[in-house]
């Protein structure tokens, strides 16, 4: 699903990690039991199928294209695919009911893959510079853009207007990143701590050295996860919507499918699954502020040359840590199964996303990489 032809030098490191990294994943990995609606049983579906073929490519089944290697959007580990998109695509699929299948479309051209209806839909899209052609954004289903994170052992988590701060707090950032651009234009330079990864800055902001930390919301808070006392309080620039892309010449999934994604938000599925991976109160942060919509997507002609969004260089280079919690929506179950394409098992749950991020296309038209990503538990 990414389109980038040329690789940092920066991030030739993590793919002579990957190995390594994976198998400290693989050792660490911790299922989480079910989710919404991963419906691969006849018997957990609780409504008739509300749409058929031609809108989807095999009848009873919703096909959704993901890329394992964009965490904690989805990752896999043990042949299974997990993550945000695993579980809003599980959420969607039981409200159209239907059985889910998840196709792993990180190593294929997944614009030729929902062009020729392999998929019935993407997910991760981008509405604008997006490598994407002749397909249409349904969403959002989350946002994200640089965050602004602090420490708060009350849990109270107030929003702070950075003008009044910009002078004397101290920041962390990791070094190279859209947010250490962020915090070069709005914070003193002399208070500007830039780390080589996140887990140092998360880790720098929960022992008091640092009073805040700049990083991808989204990311940020999936890794900010070990500490019970760190969240994102707020977005500091102007959000990038994360869709579904379907494609146009399959124009009867889109309104049933911005229906059933509508619901899922507005009956408070959504919040619990964005909290699940990035707890309560940075889901509220990241969660959509609008309503669902559907429009073209604004592609690019190079999809490798548009501009990288704040996740891009952010590298959530974290170890599993012995504080690690689950979510309350970790008791919030649905057992169900779920095929998997490009995998070698079937799951029974939809489970917490692990994973290595390689070289590869994105339906974002950006590139996010992490040279590892925290195991939830």
């Amino acid at each position: 699903m990414r389109y980038n032809k040329t690789m940092p030098k920066s991030k030739k490191l993590n793919l002579l990690l990957a190995p390594v990294l994976a198998l400290l994943f693989c050792l660490s990995g911790v299922s989480l039991s079910g989710c919404f609606g991963n419906s691969g049983d006849a018997s957990t579906l609780q409504k008739a199928p509300s749409i058929t073929t031609p809108a989807i490519r095999t009848a009873g089944v919703l096909n959704i294209g993901v890329n394992s290697t964009d965490a904690p959007y989805a990752g896999s580990g043990g042949g299974k695919l997990i993550g945000i998109d695993c579980d809003v695509a599980a959420a969607v699929a039981t409200q159209l009911g239907l059985h889910l299948t998840l196709t792993d479309v990180s190593t294929g051209n997944a614009s030729q893959l929902l062009s020729t209806g392999q998929v019935d839909a993407l997910m991760s899209a981008q509405p604008t510079n997006s490598p994407l052609s002749q397909a249409t954004a349904v969403g959002p289903y989350v946002q994200t853009a640089t965050g602004l994170f602090a420490c708060d052992p009350t849990g109270a988590f107030a929003a702070v207007t950075v003008s009044d701060i910009a002078k004397t707090a101290k920041v962390a950032c990791q070094s190279g990143s859209q947010a250490a651009q962020l915090a070069a234009a709005d914070f003193a330079s002399a208070n500007i701590v830039q780390t080589n990864s996140l887990t140092e800055a998360f880790t720098d902001l929960h022992n008091n050295s640092v009073n805040y930390v700049l990083a991808d919301a989204v990311v940020g808070s999936y890794a900010a996860r070990s500490y019970d006392d760190i969240a994102c309080l707020q977005l500091l620039d102007q959000p990038t919507q994360i869709d579904f892309a379907v494609s146009n010449s399959d124009a009867p999934l889109i309104q049933p499918l911005s229906q059933a994604l509508q619901s899922v938000i507005s009956g408070g599925e959504m919040q619990v699954i964005l909290s699940k991976w990035l707890g309560q109160h940075s889901a509220a942060v990241v969660a959509p502020q609008s309503a669902v919509t559907s429009s073209a997507i604004l592609g690019t002609a190079a999809g490798a040359n548009a501009k990288s969004s704040s996740a891009s260089q952010q590298k959530a280079t974290a170890t599993t840590t012995a504080n690690h919690t689950a979510s309350s929506a970790s008791s919030t179950s649905k057992t169900g199964a779920v095929s998997t394409q490009g995998s070698t098992s079937t799951t029974n749950s939809t489970t917490k996303s692990r994973g290595v991020n390689t070289a590869t296309t994105s339906t974002r038209g950006t590139v996010r990489r992490h040279s590892a990503f925290i195991p939830t538990s």
